[in-house]
């Protein structure tokens, strides 16, 4: 059996379950959305950590504000 009736078995299970019962298409999307609050929350985690010396995402934001900021005070200043 190929990968690709593998797959097709599958997909085609969930389709005919989604057709048929109705509880199981919204299971379906609240696990999408679980899947993507969970992201999300990931990303925030390293954006926002607050040992932003040793997380490369924090530094890269921290900096990019701080020059940010250092560039509207020199304009505001000149």
């Amino acid at each position: 059996m190929s990968i690709i009736t593998f797959w097709l078995v599958i997909f085609s299970i969930f389709a005919y379950l989604i057709v048929i019962d109705e509880k199981f298409s919204y299971y379906i999307l609240l696990l999408f959305k679980y899947i993507g609050v969970q992201v999300e929350r990931r990303w925030m985690m390293f954006k926002y950590h607050p040992f932003w010396i040793t997380n490369p995402i924090g530094k890269w934001w921290t900096q990019r504000k701080y020059y940010k900021t250092a560039i509207e005070l020199e304009k505001t200043l000149k």
